[in-house]
């Protein structure tokens, strides 16, 4: 590699060995032989035992991981925590102006659909509580309307609603099993009527 005033340029002729190599690595032997003849990459003084396999896709990719990443520099320098990941492609045809307009457009829809996906978790748990004031009530009324001789089932299904658990379903069906007891009381009231 060539340096110009500290900073290191690459040269055709390191290209061109890249692409050298990168031809007989993915096995174009004949493509790599017709290109290293019109190239004269054999001239090159550079040590093949030096270069790592695969290091033209290397640089490419890391060329394209700091293009990704001056696109997500915001206005202070600075890159955001809202790191938005681009597509090689929109990386490979696009300026750096577009892919910064383009990193902007996902953030902004990351938390679009982040601010959904709260909005929709606090609805949920909005939904969930008049649901239980309302099993409580019609709990509540049910109990009003049972007959005096059944204190002991009262006692029941009052003890069930005052429990408060994750699991409300079952408090529900406890109490309409207390309910549904029938005191010989009762019963013969029943069968009276």
């Amino acid at each position: 590699m060539a340096k110009s005033n500290g900073a290191a340029v690459l040269t055709s002729i390191e290209v061109n060995y890249l692409i050298y190599r990168y031809l007989q690595e993915s096995g174009f032997h004949h493509s790599a032989f017709t290109f290293a003849h019109e190239s004269q990459v054999h001239r090159c003084d550079i040590d093949p035992n030096l270069v790592p396999p695969g290091a033209l896709v290397t640089y490419i990719q890391k060329g394209l991981q700091y293009l990704e990443a001056e696109a997500n520099i915001d206005e202070s320098g600075e890159v955001d925590a809202e790191f938005a990941l681009l597509d090689p492609l929109d990386i490979m045809t696009k300026d750096l102006d577009e892919l910064r307009q383009l990193a902007l457009q996902k953030k902004e829809k990351q938390a679009e659909r982040q601010a959904a996906v709260a909005t929709r978790i606090e609805l949920d748990k909005g939904a969930k509580k008049p649901h239980r004031r309302r099993d409580k009530a019609a709990a509540a009324a049910a109990l009003e309307q049972e007959p005096p001789n059944r204190a002991a089932s009262k006692a029941a299904a009052a003890a069930a609603l005052e429990q408060e658990s994750p699991n409300h379903a079952a408090s529900k069906a406890a109490a309409a099993a207390a309910l549904e007891q029938e005191s010989p009381n009762h019963a013969a009231s029943k069968a009276a009527a």
